[in-house]
């Protein structure tokens, strides 16, 4: 059980170097750009995932299923937009909008064991609702969203929160969907 354990944590910090070193790619010759859900969403992955690593061979501590579950949840919005919008797929953006969020999403499956409180899917949208207010509050401040999907001018207050709303449930439904997988191969495993 050692050796899985020394494994996750390997794996942990190498993905998570993957994903931080992406970004760095992917940001470091468009600076003016890092407030993009893309950059926030894959740094705090990379985050997340080398300090699963480092806490695993140091305290052998479990981080909480739901902090994986809210960045899944957005990374996946992030690849799913990406994918339906055209975004940029060219070098790093490749990793930043397709690889990093399935190589997330498989993490997930097997290496978070997410099953155990299926209420907490409700708090899955956090980092992406946080990320609407963020944009809508700097849209306000300098007349321009950060994608640019919408004018600010067209944007009031109820168009807004009808569109938090619209967010809201897809991402639940993103949520249950992920965590339904999650579920059965832990049901499989188990047998």
């Amino acid at each position: 059980m050692y050796q899985i354990w020394k494994g996750k944590a390997y794996i942990s910090i190498a993905l998570g170097i993957l994903f931080c070193g992406s970004v760095l790619i992917g940001y470091m010759p468009i600076p003016e750009y890092a407030i993009e859900l893309t950059c926030i969403s894959n740094s705090c992955i990379g985050i997340l995932l080398l300090f699963t690593g480092i806490n695993m061979l140091g305290k052998k501590k479990e981080i909480p299923g739901i902090i994986y579950h809210m960045w899944l949840v957005t990374i996946l919005l992030v690849c799913i937009v990406s994918c339906v919008g055209h975004f940029n797929f060219h070098g790093a953006f490749f990793f930043l909008h397709l690889v990093n969020p399935l190589v997330f999403l498989g993490y997930y499956i097997v290496f978070v064991d997410d099953s155990k409180k299926s209420k907490q899917i409700l708090l899955a949208p956090i980092p992406v609702m946080m990320y609407l207010a963020f944009d809508y509050i700097v849209g306000m401040l300098k007349g321009r969203f950060v994608y640019g999907i919408f004018k600010v001018t067209a944007v009031n207050l109820t168009n807004a929160f009808f569109i938090v709303c619209g967010v809201y449930i897809s991402l639940l439904l993103i949520a249950a969907i992920t965590q339904y997988i999650n579920q059965k191969i832990r049901e499989m495993i188990s047998l």
